[in-house]
């Protein structure tokens, strides 16, 4: 099924959608969310919807787009200035410390450690994508080609070199979309520790 253009749009997300939004942002990137922040007394969801509210930090809705397609929630994605990136890192830190307290704040943020080789910081010409999940009934249906082209379009006249993201060995699915758009693949990065919890990921570029 394809979508029809003039039932589809793209906007910046609101407080209002956390419930959908925060749901696809969890279905995203779901092994690393519950690597890093599964505990006994608290979920993964529950606090990307607590960043979400607060619009601050990577999570925050201030940093996600939507897209609409018959009046439903049907994709998200996060974006941001690579020069973004530390300001967006220390505030996610922050609202963990807030939300969890600091002990389990703590065990997060070494958590987080043991995964960082595998999401590195994007260069500072860059706009960074993340977290991009489309819901499940409409995949294939080439939505993120059509959010890619929109982003296009609304960044030609910023001084930015390229798009980077990253992508899981485990998907190919999404690779090959990568690829058609014009992604290359810059670096390979293979996850390091004996538990294999995870393979590795890819950084793409896309350069303008």
């Amino acid at each position: 099924m394809t979508p029809n253009n003039k039932k589809l749009f793209f906007r910046k997300a609101s407080p209002q959608d956390s419930d959908i939004v925060c749901l696809l942002i969890y279905e995203a990137s779901k092994p690393s969310f519950d690597f890093n922040y599964t505990l006994k007394d608290a979920t993964p969801l529950e606090f990307i919807k607590y960043c979400f509210k607060s619009g601050k930090g990577f999570f925050g809705y201030k940093k996600q787009t939507v897209c609409i397609l018959n009046e439903k929630i049907v994709f998200t994605a996060t974006s941001y200035k690579g020069t973004e990136f530390r300001r967006l890192a220390i505030q996610t830190i922050q609202l963990s410390y807030k939300y969890h307290g600091w002990i389990n704040a703590t065990k997060i943020l070494i958590r987080s450690l043991r995964i960082s080789h595998l999401f590195i910081e994007p260069q500072k010409e860059s706009i960074y994508l993340a977290n991009i999940c489309t819901d499940i009934n409409f995949r294939g249906t080439g939505i993120f080609k059509y959010y890619f082209n929109t982003l296009t379009d609304t960044i030609k006249s910023e001084p930015l070199a390229q798009i980077e993201l990253d992508v899981s060995y485990d998907n190919e699915n999404a690779l090959n979309v990568y690829k058609k758009l014009g992604f290359k693949i810059t670096e390979n990065r293979d996850y390091i520790r004996k538990d294999k919890k995870f393979t590795g990921t890819r950084r793409m570029e896309y350069i303008f």
